[in-house]
């Protein structure tokens, strides 16, 4: 991955490669030009060819409902006329006059349907005998026919003739669910006054099989809708609420753009032309764009491939050319960077009878040169680190020594050779412990016993109650660190922190345990209850100990300098206090040492 991504800025910096790329684009950008022109010149004619044609099947669809809804109106004022149907408006004089009139009146509804071919069925109510006569019913009481709620429905509202459709599905729910009903009053003197009503029924299936017929596609769809978006045809085989929601989504779309014959919406070619005749349906019809345009798709994949092809040619040609050039001076680049890793044994072949394999060689000498100089290097760092340690460790015992003695002249002073034999005892197995054990690394439990040994000679010194308090992980018992680490801190606690404090009494405490946050540390954590420094005070003990070149706090100092020699850049340490509630000393430390020094060099 790394040598693709290397290769391709290669590539992106050389001048020839530029050269090669300029000639290349200059010769196929045109074509890529002609080609898009030529295809977005074909795919505007096609849609326009295709948006007339789905307009013309929109307008003849409609005009073919206009024509079944204009012939149903004069059929019905027709009919209205005929002798046949004034007859059975009249009260028959005797019984078989009125089988006569109900025999001839039946004949002229079936021969209406079939003269009018759209008309399901045809039936006239005779109001005053409360009957309806039908083609699709008996004769029969009008409260006990299917037609009762929506002839109410209509006599109510006081029309001369009244279209119904889903629309009004409220009026006769069970009939107008299949089919749509055309009703006209026969009437007699005033226009209020009627005599009948003629109601003919048609059949929304005619519809259904009429959209059948206009898109094979099926992500085509051809609606008839009521003015109220009620679908009356479709030839879309959607769940009904997706057919809504896209058929809402499509006509708000409509009358926002106020109202065109054809739009594009929601990636659709969309047609549709809502009639001015009473009834006011709507035939809409969508084509996908996408699918409208798929004839074309041949012509934009052949010549894409050409064109794609070329290019493919011109890329590879510069991409062998580059690589020619680009190979031995990867090898440099690879021979360098492992110069840069440090890695100077490393040669990277440079098989080259050029200048770069003379370059390449060049680098091989530098390598050899400096990995003889960074050997040297290290040994005498080595040695400076190994020197520095001692010498940090070295200002530790006379320090202390030093004190010690002092306590032992005073209690000479007073006589009081009880205490000078305590002391020296004390004093004879700390010296022991730190001469005799020679190595420069000791256990934790090995400091906290020397610790103790140190706080009873001071307790003894100062007649006052020093108590250590020890909270340390079991694991971290035999856990190996610098000699001596501890009893500086422990020092400074006590003379600076709770003998400073003017008592008699004072707690060290002393926490060793594994970091929160970071599993792999550990915190040396002292604690006193002293007398703790104020703000400035602990910003400068902080600045000192951050100052390489500082000899103030040499305590702290050295056991800071130490941990960084023996543990590396990984250790930290942290310092906390307030005037009169102590003061707190967190170091953390990797569990195992990986600074680069032995523990001799500690």
């Amino acid at each position: 991955m790394a040598l693709r991504t290397t290769f391709l800025r290669f590539l992106k910096k050389s001048f020839f490669i530029r050269i090669l790329m300029l000639m290349l684009l200059v010769s196929v950008l045109p074509l890529i030009g002609l080609a898009y022109l030529s295809m977005q010149a074909f795919s505007d004619t096609f849609e326009k060819e295709v948006n007339k044609l789905n307009y013309q099947v929109v307008a003849q669809m409609n005009e073919r409902i206009d024509l079944t809804m204009t012939r149903l109106q004069q059929l019905s004022f027709h009919y209205a006329l005929l002798a046949p149907i004034e007859n059975a408006l009249q009260s028959p004089s005797h019984t078989f006059a009125d089988f006569v009139r109900k025999k001839e009146l039946i004949t002229t509804l079936e021969s209406g349907i079939a003269v009018m071919g759209d008309v399901q069925s045809l039936s006239l109510y005779l109001r005053s005998e409360e009957h309806i006569i039908s083609t699709y019913e008996s004769y029969m009481q009008i409260s006990e026919s299917a037609y009762y709620p929506m002839l109410n429905h209509y006599i109510a509202a006081r029309e001369p003739f009244m279209f119904y459709d889903l629309d009004r599905l409220e009026a006769a729910p069970q009939l107008l669910k299949q089919s749509s009903f055309f009703l006209r009053k026969i009437p007699v003197g005033s226009e209020d006054d009627f005599e009948g009503v003629l109601i003919f029924s048609i059949s929304n299936k005619q519809f259904d099989n009429l959209l059948k017929n206009i898109h094979t596609d099926t992500s085509a769809a051809a609606y008839v809708l009521t003015p109220g978006l009620n679908i009356v045809a479709t030839n879309n085989t959607w769940p009904d609420e997706e057919k809504r929601m896209r058929l809402e989504s499509t006509l708000r779309e409509w009358h926002e753009q106020g109202e065109p014959k054809q739009f594009q919406h929601d990636g659709a070619l969309i047609s549709i032309q809502q009639s001015e005749t009473f009834h006011r349906w709507i035939v809409l019809s969508e084509i996908p764009l996408k699918e409208a345009l798929s004839n074309t798709a041949m012509i934009k994949r052949t010549v894409s491939v050409m064109l794609l092809c070329m290019i493919t040619i011109g890329l590879i040609i510069t991409i062998c050319v580059g690589y020619y050039l680009y190979k031995p001076l990867q090898s440099v680049k690879r021979q360098l960077h492992m110069i840069k890793q440090g890695r100077w044994d490393v040669r990277v072949p440079i098989r080259v009878n050029n200048e770069i394999g003379e370059l390449g060689e060049m680098l091989h000498a530098t390598a050899d040169t400096l990995q003889s100089l960074v050997q040297e290097l290290r040994k005498t760092e080595s040695l400076k680190r190994r020197n520095e340690i001692r010498a940090l460790q070295s200002q530790i015992n006379p320090h202390f020594i030093y004190n010690s003695l002092n306590t032992i002249t005073m209690f000479a002073m007073l006589k009081d050779y009880a205490k000078i034999k305590e002391m020296m005892t004390r004093l004879t197995s700390l010296l022991r412990y730190s001469m005799e054990n020679m190595e420069q690394t000791a256990s934790i439990q090995q400091e906290i016993d020397y610790l103790q040994d140190y706080i009873h000679m001071l307790q003894l010194r100062y007649d006052c109650q020093l108590n250590l308090q020890v909270v340390i992980e079991p694991e971290y018992r035999e856990k190996l660190i610098p000699k001596l680490l501890l009893q500086p801190l422990i020092e400074n606690a006590i003379f600076h922190g709770i003998l400073a404090k003017e008592t008699n009494a004072g707690t060290i405490t002393l926490h060793i345990h594994t970091a929160k946050e970071h599993p792999q540390l550990m915190e040396l954590i002292v604690a006193d209850d002293g007398a703790g420094m104020s703000a400035q005070r602990l910003q400068q003990m902080e600045s000192q100990l951050m100052n390489a070149g500082s000899d103030d706090n040499i305590g702290l100092k050295n056991v800071w300098e130490r941990i960084k020699l023996f543990y590396g850049p990984q250790c930290e340490i942290a310092l906390s206090s307030e005037p009169m509630k102590g003061t707190i000393i967190t170091m953390t430390i990797p569990k195992e040492k990986e600074s680069v020094h032995s523990e001799e060099d500690i």
